[in-house]
């Protein structure tokens, strides 16, 4: 929701640059979306250009975030995504009868336990320029099995995705 990352931007910045100051070097903060950080299907007329809107207020959200260090990333409790068990099927085809990640992964990650960092490699226009690529990965937390979802200036960085992770436990 556009009006959800205007607050959430605007609070970064107030808390970024007026609360923490210099000390946000030596501070991790972790900022939560609620969701993915992409957008889901095609739109038309004013949902397209909302949609338009949203993912440029998203690009300077995370420019902001990636300057001031903070860790950034998409909460999704129950995820419906086939990406990863879809691409182990065309290497392992007989792997599982799973139909999604989660019902997969359920039973292979043991509480602490994640999955690596995968690109998130969709064609259905969820990510719509190069500056919103991101990154997913899946975490047990323990209580439940939640997919991540992380800018690429995070998941690039293992230093920064194991700070995050470790915060999401």
């Amino acid at each position: 929701d556009l009006h959800e990352l205007r607050f959430a931007h605007k609070i970064v910045k107030e808390f970024a640059f007026n609360i923490l100051g210099d000390t946000l070097r030596k501070t991790p903060v972790l900022f939560f979306l609620d969701g993915s950080l992409a957008v889901h299907g095609e739109r038309e007329g004013d949902e397209a250009l909302a949609v338009k809107i949203y993912r440029e207020e998203l690009k300077d959200f995370l420019a902001l975030c990636a300057f001031k260090e903070i860790h950034v990333l998409g909460y999704i409790s129950f995820s419906r995504s086939s990406q990863l068990i879809n691409k182990l099927k065309t290497v392992l085809p007989k792997i599982t009868q799973a139909s999604s990640d989660r019902a997969f992964l359920q039973a292979v990650l043991k509480p602490g336990e994640g999955t690596v960092a995968y690109r998130a490699l969709d064609t259905d226009s969820r990510v719509s320029c190069d500056t919103l690529e991101y990154y997913f990965l899946y975490l047990n937390t323990g209580y439940e099995l939640v997919r991540l979802e992380c800018p690429a200036f995070i998941a690039q960085d293992k230093k920064q995705l194991s700070l995050a992770v470790g915060l999401c436990l």
